[in-house]
């Protein structure tokens, strides 16, 4: 105590019990109960930065630019963009309304859902693989990727459909369909996915090679995006080298181990490759992500795969999406519609028909679509619970619900075969 008044000391750790105690006995008055509920939503609101903030940051970009310039950057981050960035400056917009020819979705709706589900029925795509005009801009339009989800709340059903468009050599092609027809399930990456990029202004492609770095060479051409589909690892039982692992189970009383109670076992260390079907994938997603800037606010639609766009001489303008060739005329267009994860929605990329044409000659490929996708109950969830189901169990077990078509493109006639 100093003049009647107690003196402030250091907290130590002997003092946490006391504390903790003290602090869960506390009953919080509603103003400070409000204070508590609305303090996590203050710190997601935008704030004004302290002026030593944000010369600090300035500090920062103006430094990375100059050892970027300089290459004293590490290799891996030598021309990429820091993932500190800011705003998108290129602001990109949301492409005009456009109402693609859908075809019908659900079929008959005389059967029941789960019989619906499981019998098979499959979209007739061909009609919004090609189409000739798309917002008054004449075609051949083209598929190249796309996604479709549509729902029946009077009778219970969902259906959404990924449209592959792939590139494969011709020789390739009947081995690729036979994979694809076959296996239980298409999904899981057994297609892979084109590049997603995070970091890339929107209106940089065709203007900067600051994208998709993995593909572009040492005298800033980019390779084609070709991956392999359908391969598998497998392991080699019949390799010299295994590898015995032991496993003693012991008793909950902790009683010494007999021998009965120990298993070995040999793992094979050696994987076998079985080859899938090498193929290109003609798009990449753009990714920019919301939380950099509240000011963008349009991201996760598709464009070209740099090869494409590189061959073929594309480049966006005016802040928007779509690409246009040398004359200015539109060489690709991406149409969406619907938001969030339920209901319908659209999401598809198509190229000019004469482009594509070109494209393919140039890299002696063809064009395919590996479409499928999923049948299933429209009321299937109770919040983030998956409502019990013995029907959906049973058909699910099968891939009875899984939806899948095969198609060419043939470029001399521009019809689907």
């Amino acid at each position: 105590m100093e003049c009647g008044r107690q003196t402030a000391r250091p907290v130590t750790s002997t003092d946490l019990p006391l504390i903790i105690t003290l602090r869960s006995s506390i009953t919080i008055i509603p103003r400070a109960r409000e204070f508590h509920r609305t303090a996590l939503a203050s710190r997601l609101q935008n704030k004004v930065d302290r002026y030593g903030k944000k010369y600090s940051w300035i500090a920062y970009f103006e430094m990375w630019g100059e050892r970027d310039a300089n290459r004293k950057l590490p290799d891996w981050r030598q021309g990429s963009r820091t993932s500190d960035c800011g705003v998108d400056p290129t602001f990109p917009k949301a492409p005009p309304d456009w109402t693609p020819p859908l075809p019908d979705l659900f079929g008959s709706p005389a059967a029941t859902t789960e019989d619906w589900v499981a019998g098979g029925y499959t979209p007739n795509w061909h009609p919004l693989l090609v189409v000739p005009e798309i917002n008054g801009h004449k075609g051949e339009w083209v598929l190249v990727e796309g996604f479709v989800q549509g729902a029946d709340s009077v009778h219970d059903r969902e259906l959404f459909a990924f449209l592959r468009g792939i590139f494969v050599a011709r020789k390739d092609v009947d081995v690729l369909r036979s994979k694809f027809l076959s296996i239980d399930y298409p999904g899981n990456h057994e297609i892979p996915e084109g590049a997603n990029e995070h970091y890339l202004f929107a209106g940089e492609p065709g203007h900067r090679h600051s994208f998709a770095r993995y593909l572009l060479k040492r005298n800033d051409e980019y390779r084609r995006q070709t991956v392999e589909a359908f391969d598998e690892y497998l392991a080699d039982y019949s390799a010299d080298e295994k590898r015995t692992i032991t496993i003693k189970i012991a008793s909950m009383s902790s009683a010494a181990t007999s021998d009965e109670e120990v298993l070995e076992f040999d793992v094979p260390t050696a994987t076998r490759h079985i080859p899938g079907v090498r193929l290109e994938l003609p798009s990449i997603q753009f990714g920019w992500e919301s939380y950099h800037s509240a000011h963008n606010t349009f991201s996760g639609f598709d464009i070209p795969a740099p090869s494409l766009i590189q061959r073929l001489d594309l480049s966006c303008c005016n802040r928007e999406i779509d690409f246009f060739d040398r004359s200015g005329r539109p060489a690709t267009l991406y149409r969406q519609a619907g938001e969030g994860y339920f209901g319908d929605k659209h999401k598809l990329l198509y190229v000019r028909a004469d482009l594509l044409r070109r494209y393919l000659k140039e890299t002696r490929q063809v064009l395919v679509w590996c479409n499928w996708g999923e049948r299933d109950w429209l009321n299937k969830m109770e919040g983030h619970r998956l409502l019990p189901n013995e029907g959906r169990e049973r058909v699910f077990q099968t891939h009875a619900h899984i939806h899948r078509t095969f198609s060419q493109w043939s470029a001399n006639d521009c019809i689907v075969l």
